[in-house]
């Protein structure tokens, strides 16, 4: 089985999951990179322990976050490599390139979509009657979450079809050592942009400062974080802002923080999310997050809300208050996040491939 994925960038939570694929499948399973890396992204490019090529690169941005990539040598090297699968990791300019390669040499497809329900509010007609297209030519359907899965389903995917490969991090680096300092109640950790809410999230913390003495955590950079910690100041909340942190660092910040407030506009899943868990952390989150009652079950591993001030500061509070329930939340945030892992998520993909081919 011939396999080749067709993807934008070496994602760091995603290129595992490719190294595991390839102990499996040897160099008959190749990674087609658009580009190495995106402007706005600053993590490290992990080391690729499989078969790889980069594409010649050539992208056009959309959105403050967004870039299409329009790899036209994507025909070149699948004429190549000549698979006998092909996985279409999202819907871009490249991929349907790749999409129409396949079609017309009747090889077998096999889609791998992060977006739902929430992240398609914003598509054109358009776009979803090419997405409808493109699904009913596909043999096996590949979704980051049971949200992204369903999807599939109101595009006419056929249920025995479509697998679920989870979002995953390394759960064990960021087990939690037997004693450790609590030194953050409250921790945000993302882009400062709109729709990471970081406003509410300030919001929410003011709140809580009223009743209590807060020492607040705030990973990540954008556009809004001097504007967001100048609010703080001016507010008097205390807190530690290091800026954006490396993947190997996330650990020690996360071990010494309690609860994780993650609001959100929209977003596909929110690997945050997995972080927390894995550091025995108790999530707040929104039903916009594709986290949200898949990992992070309300009442059981967190908080589902929907984005009221008010509401946020009075969940927080009684996680900050009750020693118990937050034990509670904690254990099973560690025992439910291990079931998000690398090679769970390869082993779906491998066998949305071999299904493509019955």
């Amino acid at each position: 089985m011939k396999t080749v994925l067709v993807t934008n960038i070496p994602y760091p939570y995603r290129v595992p999951v490719y190294d595991r694929i390839a102990n499996l499948l040897g160099n008959d399973f190749v990674v087609l990179y658009s580009s190495a890396t995106e402007p706005n992204r600053q993590w490290k490019i992990p080391s690729l322990h499989h078969a790889h090529r980069f594409l010649k690169k050539l992208y056009v941005r959309y959105s403050i976050e967004g870039f299409y990539h329009i790899n036209f040598d994507v025909l070149k090297h699948l004429a190549e490599l000549n698979p006998d699968v092909v996985i279409l990791y999202g819907y871009g300019p490249t991929q349907q390139l790749a999409f129409l390669w396949c079609w017309l040499r009747k090889k077998r497809i096999v889609l791998f979509n992060e977006g739902w329900a929430i992240t398609e509010q914003s598509l054109s007609k358009r776009q979803r009657a090419l997405k409808k297209f493109i699904v009913g030519k596909a043999h096996a359907f590949i979704g980051a979450s049971k949200k992204a899965a369903q999807l599939y389903g109101q595009y006419g995917a056929p249920q025995a079809r479509i697998f679920v490969s989870p979002m995953a991090i390394a759960n064990e680096r960021f087990v939690p050592p037997p004693s450790v300092e609590k030194q953050f109640d409250v921790l945000f950790s993302g882009q400062f942009i709109d729709r990471k809410k970081p406003f509410f999230f300030a919001d929410v913390v003011q709140n809580l400062a009223r009743t209590r003495p807060l020492h607040v955590l705030l990973l990540g950079d954008g556009p809004l974080r001097s504007t967001i910690l100048q609010r703080l100041s001016e507010a008097g909340v205390r807190y530690t802002a290091p800026g954006f942190v490396q993947e190997d660092e996330l650990p020690s910040f996360f071990h010494r923080s309690k609860i994780l407030l993650f609001p959100t506009m929209e977003d596909t899943w929110g690997i945050v999310s997995n972080e927390a868990f894995a550091s025995g952390i108790p999530v707040i989150t929104t039903g916009n997050a594709g986290t949200a009652h898949d990992l992070v079950v309300h009442g059981e591993t967190g908080f589902v809300l929907d984005l009221n001030v008010d509401d946020w500061a009075k969940h927080a509070s009684l996680l900050l208050e009750d020693e118990h329930l937050y034990a509670k939340l904690s254990n099973k945030a560690l025992e439910r996040v291990q079931a998000y892992n690398f090679d769970v998520a390869a082993q779906a993909i491998i066998r949305a491939c071999e299904k493509s081919l019955s």
